[in-house]
């Protein structure tokens, strides 16, 4: 509400946008790959496993995206991570059905789904960790961008 409305005229995303779409699009491809793939090379791992840690690393990479696009141009850092208690609310939630989907015995049989071991969700956390790290980069680099124009 601080910023003046966008012109009317203008296309609905701009070129921040499209990038923006684009570069978390490639992260969570190759994230998500990255991580099936791994799993699949350890030895005993089954393809129940390996289907729950892709989808266990998309849920946690759109988890840390939705604390980027808090603001489209500040960092997380500036708007401040408590601020919205009922983003927090919703993540907690939204971990707590992961745990549900990934160990309860009945969501296995229901989503062909299987527990996965605590290496795993290291490397997820990891990954969702370099995911909004980048983001957070590429917000930085606009910034920067944008106010060397004025």
């Amino acid at each position: 509400m601080q910023r003046p409305p966008r012109n009317p005229k203008s296309n609905i995303l701009s070129n921040q946008g499209i990038r923006r779409i684009f570069i978390v699009s490639g992260i969570i491809t190759l994230s998500v790959f990255a991580m099936f793939e791994w799993n699949q090379q350890k030895a005993g791992s089954t393809l129940e496993e390996s289907m729950t840690v892709a989808v266990n690393t998309i849920v946690m990479i759109e988890i840390v995206y939705l604390l980027n696009c808090r603001s489209l141009t500040e960092s997380l850092v500036r708007i401040g991570f408590f601020s919205n208690k009922y983003i927090l609310l919703g993540i907690i939630v939204m971990i707590s059905l992961q745990i549900v989907y990934t160990y309860l015995p009945e969501m296995n049989l229901l989503f062909k789904s299987a527990p996965i071991s605590f290496e795993a969700w290291i490397m997820i956390i990891a990954i969702s960790i370099v995911s909004f790290l980048i983001i957070e980069i590429e917000k930085w680099v606009s910034r920067k961008k944008f106010l060397s124009k004025i």
